[in-house]
């Protein structure tokens, strides 16, 4: 009988301990998430500071455009701010897509919060596209090579 006592102990310690290995693999991975998803907006912040670097620069290698430098200042401001935006999101594109990714790997409350706090930047096309002529938009935004400041642009081409 008091083997049997012993051996209830020893089973239940080795229980206890094999839950504890559980409990800190789950924590553990848990920790692996959260650094990789803290890693990613780390990188992904670092890549928008130095896009934003990159727009001090940007008007020097903006393409000349007859289309842009004919349309009223209004239409003006609007192209270039959509055009700003979308070289802007095309120089952080991995490293927010790497981002995303990591928080896909989050709870859905996570998700819900992370994305409510981390601002997309792709809103200006459909006040455009329905007022400009979107082939020379398309165009002109395959040329576009870097971000660029709008305000640089503006005092460039007035």
């Amino acid at each position: 009988m008091e083997k049997n006592k012993n051996s209830g102990a020893v089973f239940f310690r080795h229980l206890c301990s094999f839950g504890g290995v559980l409990l800190l693999s789950a924590c553990s991975g848990i920790h692996q998430e959260r650094a990789g998803l803290t890693e990613s907006y780390q990188a992904y912040q670092l890549q928008r500071t130095l896009c934003v670097q990159q727009a001090g620069s940007g008007s020097q290698v903006f393409p000349q455009s007859e289309w842009l430098k004919q349309l009223p200042q209004q239409d003006k401001q609007e192209v270039l701010a959509y055009l700003s935006v979308s070289a802007f999101n095309q120089c952080v594109r991995r490293a927010k897509q790497h981002f995303d990714q990591q928080v896909r790997h989050q709870s859905k409350d996570v998700q819900d919060l992370i994305f409510q706090l981390v601002p997309e930047h792709d809103f200006y096309i459909e006040n455009i596209s329905k007022r400009l002529d979107t082939k020379e938009l398309r165009q002109l935004k395959q040329q576009v090579s870097q971000p660029f400041r709008v305000s640089d642009m503006l005092n460039r081409n007035p």
